[in-house]
């Protein structure tokens, strides 16, 4: 077996490398980088873990009063919250207003069935449909792709060139 041609050709370069000493204190600056880390993300830690309590520290200190400082003048809040509640109650009360639809909101599939028929010969495009659509657009999309990959799919996506943009056609 021959020697590697690449292992001769490699011989004839030198390689440097530092001293040992270098070397040590190359590897004492890393391990020295390593524990500053590690006490960065330690504190990191610590600090996520102050950041989820701090909330609540704050509604504490709202409700203590201690967020900003006191006017004496101030009325107690258990007088504010009485006022309130009487003031509440002395309003005239307002009844519950029912609306009532004219007429059952269509399902983005119902929309598309009812569409079809009047659909132009040259297709419309996912837009359009959706400024008609009142419901949902994710509702519309998922219809869209259900009539077009049924096993007997009635719709097609055809690209338009006149309008540089995909249509949607009857089959």
């Amino acid at each position: 077996m021959s020697p590697d041609p690449n292992l001769s050709q490699l011989k004839q370069y030198s390689i440097l490398t530092p001293s040992i000493d270098e070397q040590h204190q190359i590897v004492r600056r890393i391990e020295t980088a390593f524990v500053k880390i590690d006490r960065l993300a330690a504190e990191a830690r610590r600090a996520l873990e102050l950041v989820g309590k701090l909330d609540e520290a704050i509604l504490a200190k709202a409700f203590r009063g201690e967020l900003i400082p006191q006017d004496e003048s101030d009325e107690p809040a258990e007088h504010l919250l009485a006022r309130v509640l009487a003031e509440r109650q002395a309003a005239p009360k307002e009844k519950n207003r029912i609306i009532k639809r004219k007429g059952k909101m269509l399902t983005a599939r119902d929309f598309l069935s009812a569409k079809l028929p009047s659909w132009p010969n040259d297709g419309i495009s996912f837009q359009d449909l959706r400024s008609e659509f009142s419901g949902s657009y994710d509702d519309l999309k998922d219809a869209v792709f259900k009539f077009l990959s049924d096993e007997n799919a009635v719709l097609q996506q055809v690209f338009d060139e006149k309008r540089s943009a995909m249509t949607l056609r009857k089959r």
